[in-house]
């Protein structure tokens, strides 16, 4: 559970019961006991969605060289978003995967070993002097060392931000492609219009994926998973662009 924690801004309480297999309700003495050990902060999110986001003591139970996450409501169905990606990608709905890395432990691998980036180069430099970067939200990385990069875009970026972006993602040949997941909505899908249209201006169509799903909701009193939840079969087959995210 705090590994779980550990590689997201935060995650909801029914996320950590999909984790576990475990009914919400069942969770509650648990996250208690961590909250008064200082290992965890709670809240309520968007929706009145309970939420948990770790803290310094529970990174440090675990080992994790990660910081704690800062604390914030902007981003929230982001956030939450993504963990359930997260959540899918372990459950084998990419297939077979060997790692999973969120953009958290992305950024503190950069600060280790800024020589070999994990980000995705832009070109140029910033205000600060510093080479222009960008990190996917989820990289896969399946048994034979192929990398996927999934984003999940819920608004709609300039175009110039966005172009500069796809411009990274088609120069980098470390990576098998991207994945842009938006949601089956009519913002979602003209941001999906948006993307595909950059791509194929830019050239860069055939590194660029676009898939949608069910927009981030409440749906009868918890959140609703955005991916569906079907467990990897043992000795399935790697595809062939990496993972089954690029199909």
């Amino acid at each position: 559970m705090l590994w779980f924690l550990a590689e997201h801004r935060m995650v909801a309480d029914r996320q950590i019961a999909v984790l576990l297999d475990r009914p919400v309700r069942s969770l509650d003495a648990r996250l208690k006991r961590l909250k008064e050990a200082g290992h965890l902060a709670r809240f309520v999110g968007w929706g009145n969605a309970r939420c948990c986001r770790i803290l310094k003591p529970g990174l440090s139970a675990v080992g994790s060289e990660l910081s704690p996450p800062k604390e914030s409501s902007d981003g929230f169905r982001h956030d939450v978003g993504v963990a359930w990606l997260w959540l899918a990608a372990h459950r084998g709905s990419f297939g077979p995967l060997a790692e999973v890395i969120g953009e958290r432990r992305l950024r503190s691998e950069d600060m280790v070993a800024p020589d070999r980036p994990c980000s995705v180069r832009l070109g140029g430099y910033d205000g600060f002097g510093k080479l222009k970067r960008h990190y996917p939200d989820l990289l896969l990385v399946d048994p034979q060392g192929r990398r996927v990069a999934l984003e999940l875009e819920l608004s709609s970026k300039e175009v110039p931000r966005r172009d500069t972006i796809l411009a990274g993602y088609g120069a980098d040949r470390r990576l098998e492609g991207v994945v842009y997941f938006v949601e089956d909505s009519r913002e979602g899908r003209g941001i999906g219009r948006c993307l595909r249209a950059s791509a194929a201006n830019m050239g860069v169509a055939d590194r660029v994926h676009i898939r949608t799903l069910p927009p981030i909701q409440l749906e009868d009193g918890r959140l609703r998973e955005i991916v569906p939840m079907r467990r990897a079969r043992h000795g399935a087959a790697s595809r062939s662009r990496g993972t089954e995210a690029a199909r």
